[in-house]
């Protein structure tokens, strides 16, 4: 018998602070949740900055994205990464190609932006990010290759035929240029960029 209440004596202590460890581990994180839904990053960041990098998808997200809005881009990188092994979610993947890019890592964030237009073709952002980069690298005419590459794959996309035509604005003579601005102009009539063009005639 008095085995028995040692044992339990033993015991009771851990199980109280197993249970009251969990219950004040999820106090945190929705208290983090509160701020995290209003953009409160700098909040989020203080409530949870002492815990590790969560498992539960739902905390994972919050943990990134407040690290990338904080830019603390070691720590969104590794998160993002962990989010995108879990969920195959291409947006995730897209994150790390831009947080290369914040980085001025551009080799890397081309590699990441390719992989994700390999798998996921109509991903019009990520064509947009890819050009994007190249532009900052100088190098118009591959900026101008990926954004006919994305037409290609997405041929109702006013956004990536806005990128070609932009691209194209120093060769307004030339058949690409007026093909795009055609298309832009049949898919939307009211577009900004269609206008000016047509202010400048």
């Amino acid at each position: 018998m008095k085995k028995k209440i040692l044992l339990i004596i033993v015991i009771l202590p851990i199980i109280v602070t197993g249970v009251g460890g969990y219950f004040g581990y999820r106090f945190v994180w929705e208290k983090a949740h509160e701020h995290f839904k209003k953009a409160e990053y700098t909040q989020v960041e203080k409530i949870i900055r002492f815990f590790p990098k969560p498992r539960n998808s739902d905390r994972l997200r919050i943990y990134a994205q407040t690290a990338m809005a904080l830019n603390h881009f070691d720590k969104a990188s590794g998160a993002y990464k962990s989010l995108y092994s879990k969920t195959k979610d291409p947006s995730y993947k897209l994150i790390l190609g831009n947080i290369a890019n914040q980085q001025k890592d551009y080799d890397d964030a081309i590699k990441i932006y390719n992989e994700v237009i390999s798998l996921n073709p109509n991903y019009i952002q990520a064509y947009v990010n890819l050009a994007t980069v190249y532009m900052i690298k100088g190098n118009n005419d591959k900026a101008t290759e990926i954004a006919e590459k994305g037409i290609k794959s997405n041929e109702n996309s006013t956004i990536l035929y806005e990128l070609l035509a932009s691209l194209m604005m120093d060769k307004k003579d030339s058949p690409r240029f007026s093909e795009a601005v055609a298309n832009l102009k049949k898919l939307d009539p009211q577009n900004y960029l269609v206008t000016q063009i047509n202010e400048k005639k």
